[in-house]
């Protein structure tokens, strides 16, 4: 590969493009993770647990 391939504006736009594309892809699959990780709540599985321990005894 030379230098003046990436002076190439044809390579250089398509380029921009597959790193926007990678850029929004991942952002959006750790947009996902993060919220499928915030619907978790710390107060509802105690409960849970609690409720759970008191089936057993």
């Amino acid at each position: 590969m030379s230098l003046s391939l990436f002076s190439n504006p044809i390579f250089l736009f398509i380029a921009g493009i597959l790193l926007f594309a990678l850029l929004f892809f991942w952002n959006k699959h750790n947009t996902k993770k993060q919220r499928n990780r915030n619907r978790r709540s710390f107060r509802k599985e105690y409960y849970d647990r609690k409720k759970e321990k008191e089936k057993e005894q």
